[in-house]
Formats: C-alpha cells, sequence, structure tokens
C-alpha cells in the first residue's frame, strides 16, 4: 500500500518497522490465541475427570454409609441360617429315627 506513494526515506523506515511489528504482535496473538484454546481443553478434561471421580466418591460414600446397616442384615441372615441348619439337622434325626423305628 505504501509502495506506491513515494515517501521520505525516515518515513518509510518508521511504516516498515511498523509493518514488521504488526506482523509480529499477529503472530504472538495467535500463539497466544492457540495456547488459550490449549488451556480451555485441558480444562475441559480436567473437570470431566473431576466430574467423574465425584460421582464414584458419592457411590462409595453411599456403599460407606450403608455398610453398618449391610453388616447387620448379614449378622441377621448367618443367626437364620444358623437355626435353619439346626432345624434341618433335627428334622434329618427324626426322620433317621422314625425310618428306624418304621424298619423295626
Amino acid at each position: 500500500m505504501w509502495s506506491r506513494i513515494a515517501l521520505n526515506p525516515f518515513v518509510k523506515t518508521y511504516i516498515d518497522q511498523i509493518d514488521g511489528l504488526v506482523a509480529e504482535l499477529t503472530r504472538t496473538l495467535e500463539r497466544y490465541e492457540a495456547q488459550l484454546d490449549q488451556a480451555r481443553e485441558a480444562k475441559e478434561t480436567l473437570l470431566k475427570q473431576n466430574w467423574s471421580a465425584q460421582r464414584r466418591i458419592n457411590a462409595l460414600q453411599e456403599t460407606l454409609d450403608r455398610l453398618p446397616e449391610l453388616d447387620r442384615e448379614n449378622k441377621e441372615l448367618k443367626e437364620r441360617n444358623g437355626r435353619s441348619l439346626e432345624h434341618a439337622k433335627r428334622i434329618l434325626a427324626y426322620a433317621k429315627a422314625l425310618a428306624g423305628a418304621i424298619q423295626q
């Protein structure tokens, strides 16, 4: 643009310097924009990882909160199973005794 107009050599040098600085500033801004894009992508990735970790933490916390209840329920079921086993053993003993009495 400036090349068509006859300029004072000092003005031309000054304008050439400005053009160089503008080009350098443009490159700097483009690099900065690329870095911002990378930072945004990294932030999004970290946010997704954070949300995922938070969901897992919440699930683990719910499990921990339920552990006392589950432990109590487990003990109760063990007791029931023990009583059922004792009943089954007595029934088996009665059945054997009855079978022995019938055979005699």
